[in-house]
């Protein structure tokens, strides 16, 4: 990253406060967010549902990223409201979450 970021929050599909550090669970991936990638990246998006993660940046327009590294280095950035997330309650263990 190119320099400090602002501290800036959004909220889950369920209303609940996200930001940076927030550990999340990629709960949908719209269609029309992998209908443009090749099969390949359409795979690595996919691959992300169901999959917990920590936000690294909530942007200034309220979207929080998440990425994904696999075995061959790759790098999947995504962000709401197209991919809908849902953060683990402090109450909940964590496969429920």
């Amino acid at each position: 990253m190119l320099g400090p970021m602002a501290d800036h929050t959004t909220t889950d599909s369920e209303g609940q406060p996200v930001s940076a550090g927030t550990s999340v669970r990629v709960t949908h991936i719209h269609d029309s967010t992998v209908a443009p990638l090749s099969q390949l990246e359409r795979d690595r998006v996919l691959s992300m549902l169901g999959e917990k993660f920590e936000v690294y940046e909530v942007d200034e327009w309220g979207q929080a990223w998440v990425e994904k590294w696999g075995a061959s280095g790759f790098r999947v950035g995504s962000r709401p409201p197209r991919i809908q997330i849902k953060p683990r309650r402090p109450f909940a263990p964590a496969d429920e979450a």
